[in-house]
């Protein structure tokens, strides 16, 4: 297995591999680095690794394989990197937050990097770029498939209505920046915003067994086949997660962070984290209809 990627000139710490220093300090370099290695080298055993800047993750990954893309050309069904394993395919996450869709991409299969413009401690994912969602440093063609959750605050029921103005509506914005990519992509977005995505998917945590209702819509394109889903059982009360916990109006029982955190499956995120975060069994349900869209497309199955 061979590191092509000596004579590229890297920052000083960064040495023959590349880290979450390129990502946040040199936004070019990986999309320069990407870009030369499909259009000028590309031996069949060469392999550029992103090492997780989160701590929790010790094992490196691989980003970009020469046996991937001869098998593109060639239909050869080689297992890359050496190890037996083939090459997990490539998911953004943008307005990735802490990580609750990152988590179901991953589970469904796909290695993710979130991009957030907040700085993201504990971010579940393989990489992290802080940077603007909306303007990523890279090339958005070199994934697989991209996810974005657009802040919903102008939208959301509770943003008092006096301080909606003040948010911006993304999703138009983001809409036509996935669309120009021309990769498989979904929107994410709260109820209150459904009537801006086009043909949405709605999903609700009673489907997956979770103790959260927290209704999601996702608009997901033509690529998404089309299912039968059980319907919402709100037989029973739902954890509620978001919102103050001092309210003067509406008052309401207020469940702990863990109760929050075991009704969503969000384990390792705080509780300002979750209040944003969808439950990563949303996610894991899209990314394998992905996966199987993609699998499909590249004649794999």
């Amino acid at each position: 297995m061979t590191t092509i990627i000596a004579d590229i000139p890297l920052t000083p710490e960064i040495g023959a591999t590349v880290s979450r220093p390129v990502l946040r300090h040199d936004k070019a370099a990986l999309a320069n680095i990407l870009q030369r290695l499909d259009e000028t080298f590309a031996p069949a055993d060469a392999v550029l690794w992103l090492i997780s800047p989160h701590p929790a993750l010790s094992n490196k990954h691989p980003i970009w394989c020469g046996r991937r893309h001869a098998r593109r050309t060639s239909g050869a069904g080689e297992d890359c990197c050496g190890e037996g394993a083939r090459m997990k395919p490539r998911a953004l996450d943008l307005f990735c937050g802490a990580g609750g869709t990152t988590k179901g991409l991953q589970r469904a299969g796909f290695h993710v990097t979130g991009v957030d413009i907040k700085r993201q401690p504990r971010y579940c994912g393989d990489a992290f770029v802080q940077a603007d969602a909306l303007r990523p440093p890279f090339d958005l063609s070199t994934f697989d498939f991209i996810w974005a959750s657009p802040p919903c605050q102008h939208d959301s029921q509770l943003t008092p209505r006096n301080h909606r103005a003040k948010h911006k509506p993304m999703i138009a914005e983001t809409r036509a920046m996935l669309a120009a990519s021309g990769i498989p992509f979904c929107i994410e977005n709260v109820p209150s915003a459904a009537w801006r995505l086009k043909r949405p998917l709605k999903l609700c945590g009673s489907m997956f067994g979770l103790g959260v209702r927290r209704h999601r819509y996702f608009e997901l394109g033509a690529w998404f086949p089309p299912l039968l889903l059980p319907p919402c059982d709100h037989s029973r009360a739902p954890v509620l997660i978001s919102g103050t916990h001092r309210r003067s109006y509406e008052p309401r029982y207020e469940y702990t962070a863990q109760q929050c955190r075991d009704a969503a499956g969000l384990q390792w995120m705080r509780r300002t984290d979750m209040d944003n975060a969808i439950p990563p069994a949303y996610a894991e349900f899209i990314g394998r209809a992905a996966l199987v869209h993609l699998r499909a497309v590249s004649g794999e199955c």
